[in-house]
């Protein structure tokens, strides 16, 4: 009796021993895995660099992305200084008027250039720009100590517009000023915030015992790519773009007042005081510290024209889902085993595994050519299809295959649901693991882990 019970207890050992072996070598093949989905993403990356390159070729190429800041008034005053030998000299500087009202109206039209199979969108505009400066009196020039003891040359007052790039500035350009027409020419930057820029002469200042208002206008005809950003120079700053294209990214420091975005394009209106920013309506170039730069700089907002697809945002994101892709289909394997009692072996989870990390170096290779959604629907289908039939002769049943089968095309659903709702994706996965560890449950609840190995399936 005693060595009935002690065979028996054996036995049972030797069944739980064998399971854990085997549950033991699924777990390593999972964590092998870890080195092809490694080798994807590598791929992944490279190829990313790539298209980030062949975008950066194609930008300056046509235009970077275009930075319109102001315009300004210039009036340039000099100061007398001592040098380093105690004489007097005059140093000339400048004063930077900011414009009482700035108004901009935008017309960009994006379109898509392309370098080998890699596109980047780039841009044509046509700017409208007017507002009025008001140019202060002698009074209100005493209040600013960097004017104190200064001359100011009105004759060389100029108005002065930044620009990123200008090599895609188009037509004669030519500002309003007042009623009376002023060329633009190129300026080597009157501020060390305006270092490429575009200026023209602010006739007839002169000083007066009240403020008074100059209104200008112009337009502008100006090539860019990726973005385009505006500064709200003005007291009020008043700004309305209208594009063709359809997926806008607001950006920057104020996001739009009014915006209505359709799939014939894009509609934007900002409405920004000068309350909203932390640098004042008059400086001299004294005040124009690193850190005034950058205060200014951090005001910038605008518009990126977005692709709508990002296939190697998407294709990485989606390779983080390859373990749990591996995980479950090893899993649907293993409680065959557990439950019908058929033997699979290691080398035939070994091949199952690579099919799926196949799966995500066809998506990124088909995603370059087709798009990312139709190259995760052939993707799918076609290692599926490919599993299903190799696990015919692996399963036995045609009924098991079609349980494989819809395993796998429920992981793929709900990867792409998870990928397209991104805000909701920690939900998605979340709530995911959770009914799939309940069906494990269930479909093991009634498994004898340390029965004879009569009444249990043989594990190899």
């Amino acid at each position: 009796m005693k060595n009935e019970q002690t065979e028996l207890i054996s036995r049972r050992f030797s069944r739980g021993t064998l399971i854990s072996a085997k549950a033991g070598f699924i777990l390593f093949l999972v964590l092998l895995a870890i080195i092809p989905l490694m080798l994807v993403k590598s791929t992944i990356t490279e190829r990313n660099t790539r298209y980030s390159q062949a975008v950066a070729e194609i930008s300056h190429a046509w235009s970077h992305a275009q930075h319109i800041s102001g315009p300004v008034l210039i009036i340039p005053y000099s100061v007398s200084t001592r040098n380093k030998d105690n004489n007097l000299q005059k140093v000339i500087k400048n004063m930077v008027c900011l414009p009482e009202s700035l108004e901009i109206n935008a017309n960009v039209e994006p379109e898509k250039r392309y370098r080998g199979m890699f596109e980047a969108v780039v841009y044509k505009s046509n700017l409208e720009i007017k507002g009025v400066f008001s140019v202060p009196s002698i009074t209100q020039m005493d209040q600013f100590n960097f004017l104190k003891g200064a001359e100011l040359l009105w004759n060389s007052g100029k108005v002065v517009l930044g620009i990123t790039d200008m090599r895609r500035l188009k037509g004669e350009l030519a500002l309003n000023w007042n009623g009376q027409s002023v060329a633009f020419s190129p300026d080597s930057g009157a501020t060390s915030f305006l270092r490429s820029a575009i200026q023209a002469s602010a006739l007839n200042l002169k000083p007066a015992t009240s403020s008074y208002k100059i209104p200008f206008s112009f337009k502008l005809h100006l090539d860019g790519s990726d973005s385009m950003h505006f500064l709200p120079f003005g007291m009020s700053t008043n700004i309305a773009m209208q594009s063709t294209w359809p997926h806008p990214s607001f950006i920057g420091a104020f996001l739009p007042e009014h915006r209505q975005i359709t799939n014939e394009g894009f509609k934007a209106s900002w409405e920004i005081s000068h309350f909203g920013r932390a640098y004042p309506q008059i400086f001299g170039d004294d005040q124009m510290t690193d850190a005034m730069n950058e205060v200014i700089g951090k005001s910038s907002f605008g518009v990126r024209f977005l692709q709508p697809v990002d296939t190697y945002r998407q294709s990485e994101r989606a390779i983080k889902y390859g373990m749990l892709f591996i995980i479950f289909t090893f899993l649907v394997y293993f409680l065959f085993e557990l439950i019908t009692g058929i033997r699979i072996h290691i080398f035939q989870y070994a091949l199952v595994g690579i099919a799926l990390c196949v799966f995500f170096l066809l998506l990124v290779a088909l995603a370059e050519h087709i798009g990312f959604g139709w190259a995760y629907s052939l993707g799918a289908a076609f290692v599926i299809g490919q599993i299903s039939f190799y696990s015919l002769k692996v399963v036995k049943t045609l009924k098991r295959t079609l349980t494989v089968s819809a395993v796998l095309t429920l992981l793929y659903v709900y990867l792409y649901v998870a990928l397209r709702l991104e805000d909701y994706a920690l939900l998605i996965g979340s709530f995911g693991l959770f009914v799939s560890l309940t069906f494990i449950m269930f479909a093991v609840r009634n498994v004898d882990w340390f029965a004879e190995t009569k009444d249990q399936p043989k594990l190899q």
